[in-house]
């Protein structure tokens, strides 16, 4: 039986979730940087790490992205 575990700390995933709700559309290359800034031991900051973070470990999807973007 496996434990879900995250890719990143908790104090990681606190940031991504308020930088994600402060700028619902982001480009990766900018989630990128703010993690490198913030973040600087931080090692798996790749496209494809932050691509699995979201839906996985943070439970956000490109449809409830698009929402948050939406809403007025």
């Amino acid at each position: 039986n496996k434990n879900k575990t995250s890719r990143w700390p908790p104090d990681v995933c606190n940031f991504v979730k308020k930088y994600v709700t402060a700028n619902p559309c982001f480009y990766f290359e900018e989630l990128r940087e703010e993690l490198r800034v913030n973040f600087s031991d931080l090692l798996n900051i790749s496209d494809s790490s932050i691509c699995r973070a979201l839906p996985f470990d943070l439970g956000l999807t490109r449809k409830v992205l698009t929402k948050r973007a939406s809403a007025p």
